[in-house]
């Protein structure tokens, strides 16, 4: 039985190139043009359990095409100071007024295509992933 098991799990592991990476989430879709991303959904970048209020990660993305969205990065309570978007190798900074607890980028560019997604607010030592980031196609 152990041999059989070994032999399917050998044929199913060849399904398709690097048969165990993450699943990307597809995003710009006609089906779904608003896309919530949450904490529970990135890849964490920090060496903590990867949800706590100072944890950053990215998220796995994949468009079927050029797109361009308005993103909102909510915010952990208690965040502050720059807001920080990264889409694939670009990264657009925004400043955050006092109290406010998100941040919109709009007219944002997206490569057709899997690409990587990070969003945090503060510098150095205080920075903190967002809470949850909302594209929105255009």
């Amino acid at each position: 039985m152990r041999d059989a098991y070994l032999a399917w799990f050998e044929d199913v592991s060849t399904t398709r190139p690097n048969n165990y990476a993450p699943p990307r989430i597809v995003v710009g879709t006609d089906q779904e043009p608003v896309t919530v991303l949450t904490r529970q959904d990135w890849r964490r970048i920090t060496d903590d359990q990867g949800w706590r209020p100072t944890s950053r990660g990215r998220w796995l993305l994949s468009a079927r095409e050029d797109a361009t969205f308005d993103i909102e990065v909510r915010l952990v309570a208690g965040s502050g100071g720059p807001v920080l978007l990264e889409v694939g190798d670009r990264t657009i900074r925004r400043e955050l007024a006092s109290g406010q607890g998100a941040a919109v980028f709009e007219d944002v560019a997206a490569p057709g295509g899997d690409f990587a997604l990070a969003a945090s607010s503060g510098e150095g030592e205080d920075r903190r992933g967002a809470h949850q980031v909302v594209l929105m196609r255009q």
